[in-house]
C-alpha cells in the first residue's frame, strides 16, 4: 500500500491517465531522447535518410514509435524518426498548429487536430479502454444488479440504481465516454444524473473524502481504491465501444511524395503492437523504461505490469478487421453531442479519414 501511495504522489503531477486521452491541462514537450543513439533526437541520424518528425505522449501510447526507433526500424525502413515527446494532446496539437511535426500518436485530441489544423488520420493502433474504469464505494446500490442489459452482462448498476447519482469524471475525454456508454446501456442518459467535472487526481481526493457515488478512473488510482475495498461497476471494454488512440498526419506532409514513408511509419507501427502481444514480459519491460525516461515513477513492479496489461497495441490481423476511423467517429460523435464541436466539424473529420494507406500496408502483410 506504501508504493502505491508513492505511485500517487509522484503521478499527481500528471493527472492524465496513461491513455493521454482527456483533455488535460497545457504543457511543455519535453525534451525527446533519441533511445536508438542516446542523444538528442534533433538531428541526430544518418544524413541521407529522410526525417520523420514524430509526436509522441509521454504514456503507454508513445511507446510503439519509441520501441520502432530504439530498434532501428525506421532507418531499415529507410527514414529516421525524430521523436517529439509531450505531456498531452493540447501542446501537441499547438506545435502541429505551427508546423513543428509531420506524424503525431495522440488520442481523442486528434478531433481537434482534424478541426483546427486539417490533419488527416490514417491508422487507429492503441487502445487504454482496459483501464477506464468506474469505481463505487463497497455496499452500493450499482452492484446489486449485474447483466440488467443482455447486450452488456459484466456491466453493473440498473436504471434505478444510477438515477441521480453524482459521477466524478474529467469532461470531454474517455472516460466521460464510457459513462455516457455506461447510461445508455441503462436506459438513462447524462441529464439523469449529475456530472462533476474534474480531474483525476482532484477526482480521488474528492471520492476517498466521501464525495460523488462514482467516480471515473485509470491507474493508478484504480490499484488504490482496490486496495481500499472499491468496488469497480464497469470497464469500458464491457461496453463494446471501439476506443483508439490515433496516427495522424499534417497536412502539409500529407502527399503523395511522402506515401512510402507513411506506409513505412504505419507498419513500424503494426510490427511494434505484434512484439508486444507476442513478449508480454518484453512489453512490460519496455513500457517501464519508456515512462521512467519519460518522468514517471515505475518502482513498484508489480504494479507496472498490471497496469502495463491492461492496455492493448493492435496488432497486424487485428487491424484486418478494425477499419481506420471506427474509433474516431464514436470520439467525434460525441463531442457533437456535449456541444464541443459542430456538425460541420463532424464532417470534416469524416472526410479526413483514410483507409489507403493502412490497406496497403496489410496488403503486403499478406
Amino acid at each position: 500500500m506504501k508504493k502505491l501511495i508513492a505511485i500517487v504522489l509522484s503521478f499527481l503531477v500528471f493527472a492524465c491517465a496513461l491513455a493521454g486521452c482527456s483533455a488535460a491541462p497545457e504543457s511543455s514537450s519535453q525534451p525527446a531522447a533519441n533511445p536508438g543513439e542516446g542523444n538528442s533526437a534533433t538531428g541526430s541520424g544518418p544524413q541521407e535518410l529522410p526525417v520523420l518528425r514524430v509526436a509522441v505522449l509521454d504514456q503507454q501510447t508513445g511507446l510503439a514509435a519509441w520501441y520502432a526507433s530504439k530498434m532501428g526500424w525506421d532507418t531499415e525502413a529507410g527514414f529516421k524518426i525524430e521523436l517529439q515527446i509531450y505531456s498531452s494532446g493540447a501542446p501537441a496539437n499547438e506545435a502541429l498548429g505551427a508546423g513543428l511535426w509531420d506524424v503525431g500518436c495522440i488520442g481523442a485530441a486528434a478531433v481537434n487536430s482534424i478541426r483546427a489544423y486539417d490533419a488527416v488520420q490514417i491508422a487507429e493502433y492503441f487502445t487504454p479502454s482496459g483501464d477506464i474504469n468506474a469505481f463505487v464505494r463497497a455496499g452500493s446500490d450499482i452492484m446489486n444488479t449485474k447483466g440488467a442489459n443482455p447486450d452488456y452482462p459484466e456491466i453493473y448498476g440498473s436504471a434505478e440504481a444510477l438515477k441521480g447519482a453524482t459521477i466524478i469524471v474529467p469532461v470531454g475525454s474517455g472516460h466521460h465516454i464510457c459513462v455516457s456508454k455506461w447510461l445508455a446501456a441503462l436506459g438513462l442518459s447524462e441529464a439523469d444524473v449529475s456530472i462533476v467535472n474534474m480531474e483525476f487526481a482532484q477526482g480521488y481526493q474528492a471520492f476517498i473524502s466521501g464525495e460523488g457515488d462514482v467516480f471515473m478512473c485509470s491507474y493508478p488510482y484504480a490499484d488504490l481504491l482496490l486496495a481500499d475495498g472499491y468496488e469497480k461497476a464497469c470497464v469500458m471494454t464491457d461496453l463494446n465501444v471501439p476506443y483508439y488512440d490515433n496516427v495522424i498526419v499534417s497536412a502539409d506532409y500529407y502527399t503523395e511524395e511522402h506515401r512510402a514513408i507513411l506506409e513505412g511509419f504505419v507498419e513500424l507501427i503494426l510490427r511494434a503492437g505484434d512484439h508486444f502481444a507476442a513478449d508480454a514480459d518484453d512489453y512490460v519491460k519496455l513500457n517501464t523504461e519508456y515512462l521512467s525516461m519519460n518522468g514517471k515513477d515505475t518502482s513498484d513492479a508489480e504494479a507496472m505490469r498490471v497496469s502495463t496489461l491492461k492496455n492493448f497495441f493492435l496488432t497486424t490481423e487485428e487491424a484486418k478487421n478494425h477499419p481506420v476511423g471506427s474509433s474516431l467517429r464514436v470520439i467525434a460523435e460525441f463531442q457533437v453531442e456535449q456541444g464541443s464541436i459542430t456538425e460541420a466539424d463532424l464532417t470534416k473529420v469524416e472526410g479526413n479519414i483514410v483507409q489507403e494507406i493502412m490497406d496497403a500496408v496489410l496488403a503486403r502483410a499478406g
